[in-house]
């Protein structure tokens, strides 16, 4: 007993005058295992259990992050099996649970699919879909065992796989009937893709009617994607009346839910004050809560309250960032506002090869702004070799959209005859093209050309 405080060994001296021979042997067999080893028992759990299960867990953690079609994680919402590798649950659509382990090995569920477990066929299918490479073939294999049993997820999958052409030919009516086979179950995902195919007329005879009864269903069970097409009807009036009022209400229960298109679009009806008069503080807040998702036209909408100043201060900086992230990700609006940008010198400084660098892929989009200012480039020789007939060719692919500027500018090519054949015939049908929109501009050039033919 070295070591031992004086304490211990009194009290089990005590403990021990009232106990029967049996209980002393008992009692004394663990007093003096406690007294013999100086480490207490308590101490067990905490110091060897805990720390191998904080060395464990993590381990097995970053072995399904790097091999995840081998795993599957459980979706909190309802319970569902789901491959490591997906970001939403396909049977209900909610997030996917992240940093807890893996709930069930590839092993434990191949042994179950085997054995007829539908969950577990289904399973399977998203493995070999979600794996590195990809197998489309035996995903298919399995989500159809599991479909055959009625399960919903594998229904919804096999219909994305006829849609996309995933390892089968691409088959808008099978899409159609496993999509309708998992709608009618009540599953939103299935009801939202239902009505999309019914909206397009994909496999089947445009119908916005039925459309609109599966995305109502769909968006009941409050799923956002089909919150925000019902909100995009309303707004333009496809199948239901317009209604700004319904438009706003669907668009704010998805919004709601973190839909980043939603957000974008809950903010247009403020910036526009579709519902009355705007409120550009309203729209600040819901472009930025999709723009720091990344939805690029958030990006684009929001860059240019700071370069209006409206909602809040203006700030050319901050504009050009976000204008920046939007142009990056391919939105050609945002392409064609930030060239502008570079070509006036606001919150950069002026470049006119940076102007050109976003100018160009926003002309080619179709935006006729673009198209213009790159003919206006090629007119006056900034960045380019100047280049009359290049200047003719934008403008007037910009004039056929409506350009008013564009117009204008073409006809002064037609009248001073550079980069096309002298024509005045041709210049004063551009001109006025371009006055009948009611572009004051335009109209006083019109009047100039008037007063030039007088005097010759």
């Amino acid at each position: 007993n070295r070591g031992v405080p004086c304490k211990a060994a009194a009290e089990r001296e005590a403990v021990m005058r009232y106990l029967t021979k049996e209980e002393e042997s008992q009692y004394s067999g663990r007093i003096n295992m406690s007294l013999a080893e100086p480490w207490p028992a308590w101490l067990t759990l905490p110091v060897f259990v805990l720390p191998a299960l904080v060395l464990i867990m993590p381990l097995r953690f970053l072995f399904a992050k790097l091999f995840p079609a081998a795993f599957e994680w459980k979706c909190s919402s309802c319970g569902t099996f789901i491959n490591a590798a997906a970001s939403h649950c396909p049977t209900c659509g909610a997030p996917l649970r992240k940093g807890l382990a893996p709930e069930r090995s590839f092993s434990q569920c191949l042994f179950a699919a085997q054995h007829e477990d539908r969950d577990a066929q289904y399973h399977m299918g998203m493995a070999y879909q979600f794996g590195t490479p990809p197998n489309y073939a035996k995903a298919f294999d399995w989500y159809s065992k599991a479909a055959d049993q009625i399960h919903a997820g594998a229904q919804i999958r096999l219909g994305l796989m006829y849609q996309q052409g995933l390892g089968v030919p691409q088959d808008y009516g099978e899409a159609l009937r496993w999509y309708r086979l998992a709608a009618e179950q009540g599953y939103s995902v299935a009801q939202y893709y239902l009505g999309l195919l019914y909206l397009d007329g994909q496999g089947v005879t445009q119908d916005l009617n039925e459309a609109l009864r599966w995305l109502w269903k769909s968006a009941e069970q409050g799923f956002a994607s089909a919150q925000d097409e019902l909100g995009r009807a309303y707004s333009q009036g496809a199948g239901v009346p317009l209604d700004y009022g319904e438009a706003m209400r669907w668009f704010r229960l998805a919004a709601e839910q973190g839909h980043a298109p939603s957000q974008n679009r809950l903010g247009v009806i403020y910036d526009e004050g579709r519902c009355g008069t705007p409120d550009y503080g309203e729209a600040l807040r819901w472009y930025t809560k999709a723009a720091e998702q990344g939805d690029a036209a958030a990006q684009h909408n929001l860059a240019y309250l700071y370069v209006n100043g409206e909602g809040v201060k203006r700030d050319y900086g901050e504009a050009v960032r976000w204008l920046r992230k939007s142009a990056e990700q391919g939105f050609a609006a945002a392409q064609d506002k930030l060239g502008l940008l570079y070509l006036q010198g606001l919150g950069l400084t002026k470049d006119y090869s940076e102007a050109l660098r976003w100018l160009r892929p926003a002309a080619e989009h179709g935006i006729a702004d673009a198209q213009n200012r790159l003919g206006a480039m090629y007119d006056r020789g900034l960045a380019v070799a100047q280049d009359s007939a290049e200047a003719a060719r934008w403008y007037r692919t910009a004039a056929e959209q409506g350009h008013p500027a564009a117009q204008s500018n073409l006809a002064f090519l037609y009248w001073q005859g550079r980069g096309v054949a002298l024509g005045h015939d041709e210049a004063l049908k551009w001109f006025r093209i371009g006055a009948e929109q009611g572009d004051p501009m335009v109209q006083h050039n019109l009047a100039q050309f008037y007063e030039d033919q007088k005097q010759d």
